[in-house]
């Protein structure tokens, strides 16, 4: 700087006076140094802006970093290289006025970033038991790049290894991920994820028999079954609504008893336990067939009867056991011929009487296949015809063709047609003093008379005025006699008289069903005939007893009606 005074009048201009003064430059100082945000946290290719307020001399303040491991500075934005303390320096240029201000640090703490795991899931979400079975598991880590670690809490239940998860049984499967941090990243949260393991369903196979099941009583067939993976047994049972056509027995129920034809409901079931579900309940029908019954009908013999009589079923058929046990019924096929009333056959007529037997069936048995036999029934031989045997000689009929029939004595009494024991022929005794048998015998023999009279009716070749039978005239007779038969009635060429099994008139006086008689008319030889008994008298003596009878019976009537009034 220079002074100069200027003078006066009285005074001199001063001399110039020069003075020099040194004007220091200013200070400056950077202050607000400070980053945003304060406490960044580490992202890959983060960054924080930093600022700093400078002097006065209006130069830009600026940054750089210390530690390039940690983070970078360009103009006023940080760089994030890694988590740790990342250190800053602020510098501020001076110029002709103002010094270069001193610089400025400032320390950022860089944090670790946190991460964690998501979308931790199982493959099958809902995994079903299975002895050895396995899932897998899945999880999200951070971006630390650590892997993320599985583990079971549960090893009863599951175990794992790596991302497979092993099934040990059913029931809750509870997992846990964990991924481990780095310098950059802080570890994750555990993340938990429990996996419902469901107990496995068991499936039976249940198998009958293939081929018909025929009834038989008592009898039995077997059912297998195969179960589920549970090992435990399946158990058969029959359904109620079958209960009275088979029951199940023997080990776990696989024999099964037929009770009777019908459809037999079989059921199978199997428990279940921790790892598998009961089994759902099998079931098959068997229809058990209805048993055949066979009939036996054995041929039948001839029969020899007349109109009315009867006979029984003989043999009898028969059914093969087992059967329903009803009984067998027997029919006529030809009515006409013959009747029947259970096993009773009744003769309407002679000819081929067809039977027919039949079985009904029931619950458990067929109608029996019916089977029937032809009984040939021949009207029993009651006339029989032959030529007379005269003696010859004086007082002789000549011979002739003589007939002779029978009533009475059942349906069976028939002519034996032996010639030994049927026939007409000559006297075989001589006859009583006087007489003659001038036509012969007729000796015959009957079969099948049952205890009734039989009337016998004889046709001879000439009139006939007397009559006698030969033969024992009382049980004990020694010897053979002449006597007059029973019920004796002439007229003309016709005789007929009666004959009883056993009595008189039969030969052998025994109830057998067989009569032997032989008679035959009795003339005069011309002589002096003896008192034989002739139709007239046998008549009158008849006559007179039956009188005596009835006055006797009538007698006993009127004495029991006057002691009825008493």
């Amino acid at each position: 700087m220079t002074a100069n005074q200027a003078g006066d009048a009285n005074y001199n201009a001063a001399p110039v006076a020069n003075l020099t003064v040194a004007i220091g430059k200013q200070n400056q100082a950077i202050t607000a140094f400070a980053a945003t945000p304060a406490a960044p946290v580490f992202a890959s290719g983060g960054t924080f802006a930093v600022a700093a307020v400078g002097g006065a001399s209006g130069n830009p303040v600026v940054f750089a970093s210390s530690t390039p491991a940690v983070c970078t500075v360009a103009g006023s934005t940080a760089n994030i290289v890694g988590a740790g303390s990342c250190a800053l320096t602020a510098n501020q240029a001076g110029d002709a006025n103002y010094n270069a201000a001193p610089a400025a640090s400032l320390t950022v703490a860089i944090g670790k970033q946190d991460q964690a795991i998501t979308n931790f899931d199982a493959t099958p979400a809902a995994p079903v038991y299975a002895s050895g079975g396995t899932f897998t598991v899945a999880a999200t880590g951070g971006a630390s790049g650590n892997p993320v670690v599985f583990a079971s809490s549960t090893p009863a239940v599951c175990t794992v290894a790596a991302s497979i998860a092993t099934i040990v049984a059913a029931g809750d499967c509870a997992l846990t991920a964990n991924q481990a941090g780095n310098v950059n990243y802080n570890a994750a949260p555990a993340a938990s994820l429990t996996v419902t393991i469901g107990k496995q369903s068991q499936v039976i196979t249940l198998q009958v028999p293939p081929s018909a099941v025929v009834f038989a009583p008592g009898g039995t067939f077997t059912v297998t079954a195969m179960g589920g993976a549970s090992a435990l047994p399946v158990t058969i049972t029959i359904a109620a609504e079958s209960a009275s056509v088979c029951t199940s027995g023997g080990t776990n129920g696989t024999t099964i008893t037929m009770l009777s034809a019908g459809d037999c409901v079989v059921q199978a079931d199997q428990a279940g336990n921790s790892n598998y579900e009961a089994a759902t309940r099998a079931t098959q029908t068997v229809s058990i067939s209805k048993a055949t019954q066979t009939l036996t009908f054995d041929s039948q013999a001839a029969q020899v009867l007349g109109v009315g009589g009867t006979f029984s079923i003989n043999p009898l058929a028969t059914s093969a056991s087992p059967n329903s046990g009803a009984p067998i019924v027997y029919r006529s096929l030809t009515e006409s011929i013959c009747t029947l009333s259970g096993t009773e056959v009744t003769v309407v007529s002679s000819g081929t009487c067809d039977v027919e037997a039949s079985q009904a069936g029931d619950v458990s048995y067929s109608d029996a296949e019916v089977v029937q036999q032809s009984i040939l029934i021949t009207a029993p031989i009651t006339s029989f015809s032959g030529t007379t045997k005269p003696p010859g000689g004086a007082g002789s009929a000549p011979a002739g063709l003589a007939t002779a029939t029978i009533s009475g004595g059942g349906p069976r009494c028939a002519f034996d047609l032996d010639p030994g024991n049927t026939g007409f022929v000559a006297a075989t005794a001589p006859p009583p003093p006087g007489r003659l048998l001038n036509q012969g015998l007729f000796k015959f023999k009957l079969l099948g008379c049952d205890a009734s009279p039989v009337r016998v009716t004889v046709t001879w070749p000439t009139p006939v005025t007397g009559y006698t039978k030969y033969g024992k005239a009382e049980p004990s007779a020694g010897t053979n006699s002449y006597f007059a038969p029973t019920d004796l009635n002439m007229a003309g060429q016709v005789v007929e008289f009666t004959v009883t099994d056993g009595q008189k008139g039969d030969d052998d006086w025994v109830v057998n069903g067989e009569i032997i008689d032989p008679s035959g008319p009795l003339v005069s030889d011309g002589g002096a005939p003896n008192a034989i008994p002739t139709l007239n008298q046998w008549a009158l003596v008849l006559l007179a007893l039956l009188c005596l009878y009835a006055a006797g019976y009538a007698s006993r009537r009127r004495g029991d009606a006057a002691g009825g009034t008493r």
